[in-house]
């Protein structure tokens, strides 16, 4: 399972109450599921609170935060309307790289998926 979290501090705050419905998911209907990781999302690399975020996850959740934060842009947004993917839509915009990033970072530790 692949958990995006927004750079915001309420968004922090709901993983919590997140993590506990998959261990209690994983008990007792799902041996098999596991956490593969949190993605950091909306992160506004000028704000203090988007990097306090990020480093509050990455004190809890250590390695399973993917080190890739992903920014906040008017970009994904348009691609919704435009039913369309990130790179399919603007190819050349530099917030695609943090999913490049992801995609790489997914198949090294875990190359079986």
């Amino acid at each position: 399972m692949l958990v995006p979290v927004q750079c915001h501090y309420l968004a922090m705050r709901g993983v919590r109450a997140l993590m506990e419905t998959i261990w209690r998911v994983k008990r007792r209907l799902n041996p098999a599921l596991r956490l593969l990781g949190l993605l950091p999302t909306m992160y506004d690399e000028d704000s203090i609170h988007s990097r306090e975020v990020v480093t509050e996850l990455r004190a809890v959740f250590g390695p399973k935060l993917f080190d890739v934060p992903v920014p906040a842009a008017m970009q994904f947004a348009e691609v919704a309307v435009a039913q369309q993917s990130l790179i399919e839509y603007d190819p050349d915009y530099e917030g695609v790289a943090p999913y490049w990033k992801l995609a790489e970072a997914v198949l090294k530790n875990d190359p079986g998926l």
